[in-house]
Parts: C-alpha cells; structure tokens; sequence
C-alpha cells in the first residue's frame, strides 16, 4: 500500500524541537555555572535532610522553612525531588546542580507543548528560549517558581473555557502551596478563573475540589497531630501576629521588592530592562482579544501584590516569580503579533504596488 502523505522534514519534528530547546537549556545552565557552584545555608539544609532519609530509612513529613528560622514549614515534596539525584551520586553535594539541570530542562520543554496549546508553534519556541534564559542555578525550593507559573497559567485558561477539571486543580493548588510560600498567591487566582467560565462549578466538584485541595497536607497534617499542631500554630502566628512585627523595613518594602523583581533576564543597563518589564506587564492583557483572559491576567498580578502589601516583615524579590515568570510568555506573544502585522503591511504594499504595475502596463497596452 502506497502512503502519498509526505513525511514532515526532521527539524520539524517533535523530536528535533525538543532535543534543540532541551540543547538550549543545558547550554545556558552551563553558562551559569561558571560562575560557580552555589552550597549555602539552605543547599546545605536539604541536603542534610536527604542524607537523614537515606541513612535512616524514614520518611520526612515536613519540608523547608518558610519565612524565617522560626517559621512554619512546607510539605517534603522538595527533599523527594531530590532524593534521587542524592542517591545516584552517592551523597555528594553536587547532586543539587544535577536537579536544578534536570528541572531547568523539565521546565523548558513543558512550557513549550503547555504553550503551544493556548496559542502556536511559534510563540511556544520563542517562550521556551526566553525561559530558558530565566531559569535560576541555584538548587532550592524556589527554583520550581517558573514551572509552576506556567502550569498555573495553563490550568486557569483551560479553565475558562471548560476544559479542566475542578478537582484536580485544587490538587494542583494544595500541592504548589506545599512547594513554597511563594506560589500561595495562585490559589484564590486559579479558583477565579473556574468561576469566571461559562459553566461554573458544581457543588458536588466543589466538595471534591476542597478535599483534593487537602490531600498534599497530609503528611503535615501527621506531622502536626504527632507535636502538638506546631507547624499550624507557627502559620497561625505569622498570619495574625504579624501586626505586631515591627516594620524596620519602610512602608512601600513591598512595592520596591517588587520593582527589583523585573530584572528578570539580568540585563544592563538594569533601570532599562525594569522599566521593560512594567511596560510588558502593563499591556499583556491587551494582547488577548478574550475578555475573560484579560481580567485573569489582571488578577494573576495584583494577587501578590496586594498580598505582600499586607505583610511587615522583609519581602524578597523572588516572592514576585509569578509575575515575572509569564514575562517571556507576554514578551514572545509580542513580538510575534508585531512580526505578524510587519509582515501584513508589507504583503499589503506588495499587492498594491503589483496592482499598480498592471494598471500601468495595461494603460500603455491600450496607447
């Protein structure tokens, strides 16, 4: 049997797109690295905490700090991630630089096909390099910030228009809110965009949704019941104690954390690529004619904003990684609508200019 359909050249292949933006990633990480290996106070930490899974042989139901040294602590997932990487380097401290290689090319590669579904080919290869520029070298568990984003970003547009489901979103929720402090910020923002769809939850799927919101605390949950509910009463004093933290830190801490946070690709002059950054986060709801993605847009980034304007304490750039992290998206979506409407004025004079040529040449025929 004869098969007439052409086979699609490699380089535009699944195959080939991957292996180029998986390439491109492990490339600029390497660029990083040069800098040097980065073994801190909290490198340090995780891997302690590893090392007493793998020596002792027992779980851990507690993740990082948050916070401060005397703050409450997120879900193990981080220390799970690791393990592996621990493992089959038989302890040594390098193993962090392997997971942040790995989650570097994880990131890339499923912001491309995530990306490629809301919108193109086009927009997701561009995206995917300028991730992969973005992306940290620093092994952590705030290095999963842009991975998350995207995900988030993907789940609240599918929701929008009905093509996710409510229960395992809230599963993605309490699981990222296990992660870090930073991605608590998407909760309330991923629940909008469900009731901002056409066909709004059920009751029975919200029920469902708030249980598989809970199961990822499960492990601190035993943790809690087994000391006394100390993680939660840790949370519960940084929530409502917070009004008596002294603020040795000015009033707008917040929004200038904030305006250090846009530094995302480490340009120079930095004032330039911040004020960039602003510009392109001003006008990306702007760049989809959906009314609805506007609006959840708009949400997604005054959450973390308003949130962390409530806060006295310190306010890190990094708690801003939401925001920043869909800069590439909006930047590429740019880029590519303005070479989209370059290129229709250009075919436009062409065909105008082919029309006045046949109009001069059939003018002289007729003379």
């Amino acid at each position: 049997m004869i098969n007439n359909k052409k086979n699609k050249p490699f380089y535009k292949s699944n195959i080939f797109l991957i292996a180029l933006i998986s390439f491109f990633a492990l490339f600029v990480f390497l660029l990083k690295q040069n800098e040097g290996y980065t073994f801190e106070w909290d490198q340090s930490d995780d891997a302690s905490k590893v090392f007493s899974i793998i020596q002792q042989k027992k779980p851990l139901l507690i993740g990082p700090r948050v916070s401060s040294d005397n703050g409450f602590f997120v879900g193990p997932y981080h220390y799970y991630y690791l393990l592996p990487f621990y493992i089959l380097t038989k302890g040594d401290p390098v193993a962090g630089s392997y997971a942040v290689v790995f989650i570097n090319i994880l990131t890339t590669l499923i912001s491309f096909f995530l990306i490629r579904k809301i919108s193109n080919q086009k927009v997701a290869i561009l995206s995917s390099f300028f991730i992969s520029i973005c992306l940290g070298k620093i092994c952590w568990n705030a290095m999963y910030a842009p991975l998350i984003a995207i995900v988030a970003f993907y789940v609240c547009y599918q929701a929008i228009y009905n093509k996710f489901s409510f229960p395992l979103a809230m599963f993605f929720a309490g699981f990222i809110s296990n992660i870090h402090l930073v991605p608590i910020s998407l909760v309330p923002t991923i629940i909008f965009s469900f009731f901002i769809s056409k066909n709004k939850p059920k009751i029975k799927d919200i029920f469902l949704g708030l249980l598989c919101f809970c199961i990822p605390f499960i492990p601190l949950m035993v943790f809690d019941l087994r000391h006394d509910f100390l993680n939660l009463n840790k949370l519960l004093l940084m929530i409502f104690g917070s009004k008596n933290i002294v603020n040795n830190y000015g009033k707008y801490i917040w929004l200038r954390s904030f305006w250090r946070s846009l530094n995302i690709f480490q340009l120079y002059p930095i004032v330039l690529e911040r004020l960039l950054s602003l510009l392109i986060l001003v006008i990306s709801p702007f760049i989809f004619k959906d009314r609805k993605i506007k609006i959840l847009i708009i949400v997604w980034i005054l959450s973390p904003l308003l949130m962390l304007s409530l806060y006295k304490g310190a306010i890190s750039e990094y708690y801003y990684s939401m925001v920043t992290s869909l800069i590439p998206l909006f930047l590429s979506l740019i880029i590519i609508k303005k070479i989209k409407n370059i290129m229709s004025f250009i075919r436009q004079k062409q065909t105008q200019l082919q029309i006045v040529h046949l109009f001069h040449k059939s003018a002289i025929r007729e003379v």
